[in-house]
């Protein structure tokens, strides 16, 4: 997808990828310094560092691809596709924010730690296919979505085929 980003949106992204590139810096270096001699050490600090410098990856690569689209396949034509995802926005309680065409944005709202956030889900129907992506807004940090787009992978599919 492509989309006119604000300058505060592009520094919002460069945020995050600093952040990823910290995380992953700081947890090589950390276990590059480990005692390897103290078991205590080696398991506790192994473990947190490897898992820090696991989510700075993780952070990188749903940033980078946060805007790719990813694709499920439905046994409907377009208009029975749209159809069911507009009884599975009600029933997952989501706000139909645009419903244009064959296309839909979905809307979830609440808080969370950082302040209120707005996570979309922009969907495309074509016959027996459907691509989406979803994107998370928030005011302080948009952080990119970690999980969601799999769980919604997942649900399109169970609800398409």
């Amino acid at each position: 997808m492509i989309f006119r980003e604000t300058w505060y949106e592009k520094a919002q992204r460069i945020q995050v990828y600093f952040i990823s590139f910290v995380l992953v810096y700081l947890s090589i270096t950390s276990l590059s310094s480990i005692d390897t001699t103290s078991q205590n050490d080696l398991a506790i600090g192994g473990t947190f560092f490897t898992l820090a410098g696991l989510v700075g990856l993780i952070l990188f690569y749903r940033n980078v691809n946060e805007k790719k689209l990813m694709k499920v396949h439905s046994k409907f034509n377009a208009a029975e596709t749209k159809e069911k995802l507009l009884e599975f926005a009600h029933q997952e309680a989501f706000q139909v924010y645009r419903k244009s065409g064959y296309c839909l944005i979905l809307n979830e709202t609440g808080d969370d730690f950082s302040g209120y956030f707005t996570k979309s889900r922009v969907i495309f129907i074509r016959d027996y296919v459907v691509y989406f992506a979803v994107i998370q807004d928030n005011p302080k940090l948009n952080r990119p979505v970690l999980t969601t787009h799999l769980f919604l992978k997942h649900a399109l599919r169970k609800l398409l085929n």
